[in-house]
This record gives structure tokens, C-alpha cells and sequence, in this order.
């Protein structure tokens, strides 16, 4: 989605342990960097030299710095900071990494306001039996929240004869709105090393446009998929030109004026 020059944010979960920053070598690109967590938290301190903002390859991220700033504990991220943390940012799509965390109440607020929730699958018998048998309150949340109509599957890792299986098309079909296959170990290995995404290579970003077709349907608007469309097919444009989404101006809610104020 950056690619096309729509405006993304990522956001990295405040309570699991910090990972983002190292993978992409923040120390190098963003040496003084602390997340909006901590700019809006009871931790910070105003003679600690920070810097909040940090983008890497047109992605604002938003994660934790796993040195100078703590995994924060569920009391610590008031859901009214969370809407803060989320408003400092003007991207047009916001993705919020909730890993394995729904346990939290602050997420579970989250799921409420969200457009859309992916919950991320691997063809893993013990595990599919163990989400539909646990009585674990993180995954029983999940597995209740799974009959939402904003909620919907990725598979990870799923081959086409797996994605297919009887038992998968039996518990599954209508929920799995798309699957991404296994990509080489050493393409992954070198995204890693390098500090980069893995569709920043060119033979990867041609196998992943199958793949996230489905999802971009969902998340973009119509009009603007409408024009990907003409003779060259849906993606080609996606991730070759630069396309600007203009915001129509909308009455505000009381509600949403609320957040605005709590923003300001």
C-alpha cells in the first residue's frame, strides 16, 4: 500500500517483547527513537533527547525501542492513549500488529473500532484443534470474534493441496480470504540481514501480488481499485506509480469530535 503512495502506518504491539526496531536496524537509522507509547506514558522524560517519528520505506512505524523503553504492563496503555498514539498519525491505513495479545481489554476495545481484523493461521493440526478446543480467554476471544464480519483469515505458509484439504474447506472455506505460500528460506533470511520488507525484491513482489489481491480489495476503496483495472491488470499500477487518495470532508460525529478533542 505505501508503494502506491497511500500513506501507511504500522504499529507494533506495546506489550510484546520489541522486535521491529532491531529488524529494520533502528540503531543506525533512528538512533534516538522512542514510540508515541512512550511520548503520551507516565515514562517519559523531558531531558532524554527522543525522536518519534521514524518511516522506513515509506512506512511510519510505531514500535518500541527494546533499550530504552519498557514492555509496557496491560495498566500502563489506557485505551485513551492508544487513541492518541493512533490520531498523531495521518496515514490513510493503520495496521495494528496484536500478535498473540487479545487478552488484553485495551485490544479487545480495539477489535470494536477496527475496519477490518486478520487473524493469521499456519496449516498446523494440534494448533487448528487446540483454538477450537481452549478454553484459554486470549483464543476463546479470537475463535468468538472469528464469526465477526469484519474478521477474516490469512493462511501463512499454506500450499494450494492444503488449502484445499477437506479439513480446511471444512472449518474454513468461508473464512480464509487469502493465503500466502512458503517463500524461500534465503529470500527471507537476506530480507532479514539486509533490514528490508520482502517485496523490496523484485521476484518476491511479483509472487506476493496474487497473494494480496484479495486483501487489497477489501482494505482500498473501489473507485481506486476500479482504476488499477484498465487493460494492464489489478496490480501492475499498485506497486509502480505513485496514486494520491484525496479525503472527502464528513460531518463529524459527537463521538468522533470527542477523539478529535482528546487528540488536541
Amino acid at each position: 500500500m505505501s508503494k502506491t503512495g497511500i500513506p501507511t502506518t504500522y504499529v507494533e504491539s506495546p506489550f510484546s517483547k520489541p522486535y521491529t526496531y532491531d529488524r529494520f536496524y533502528g540503531a543506525e537509522h533512528a538512533a534516538d527513537y522512542r514510540s508515541k507509547f512512550y511520548q503520551f506514558s507516565k515514562y517519559i522524560d523531558p531531558k532524554v533527547k527522543s525522536v518519534y517519528d521514524w518511516s522506513k520505506f515509506d512506512v511510519d512505524i510505531i514500535c518500541k525501542h527494546p533499550t530504552n523503553e519498557p514492555v509496557y504492563q496491560e495498566g500502563e496503555v489506557a485505551f485513551e492513549s492508544l487513541i492518541k498514539v493512533l490520531f498523531s498519525s495521518a496515514s490513510s491505513v493503520t495496521i495494528m500488529d496484536v500478535g498473540t495479545d487479545w487478552e488484553y481489554e485495551l485490544f479487545q476495545d480495539v477489535f470494536d473500532i477496527a475496519d477490518h481484523v486478520y487473524f493469521v493461521f499456519e496449516p498446523d493440526i494440534p494448533f487448528i484443534q487446540y483454538f477450537e478446543e481452549t478454553k484459554n480467554p486470549s483464543i476463546a476471544f479470537m475463535r468468538e470474534k472469528l464469526g465477526s464480519e469484519k474478521s477474516a483469515i490469512i493462511g501463512n505458509r499454506f500450499d494450494k493441496p492444503t488449502l484445499e484439504s477437506a479439513l480446511i474447506q471444512d472449518m474454513y472455506r468461508d473464512k480464509i480470504v487469502t493465503s500466502i505460500p512458503v517463500f524461500p528460506v534465503k529470500d527471507v533470511f537476506q530480507a532479514q540481514i539486509e533490514g528490508k520488507f520482502l517485496n523490496e525484491y523484485k521476484e518476491s513482489q511479483k509472487r506476493m501480488e496474487m497473494y494480496l489481491q484479495p486483501l487489497l480489495e477489501e482494505i482500498l476503496p473501489k473507485e481506486f481499485l476500479k482504476k488499477q483495472r484498465k487493460g494492464t491488470g489489478l496490480l501492475k499500477g499498485l506497486f509502480n506509480r505513485n496514486i494520491t487518495i484525496e479525503k472527502k470532508e464528513t460531518k463529524l460525529t459527537e463521538g468522533e469530535e470527542q477523539l478529535n478533542e482528546t487528540r488536541s
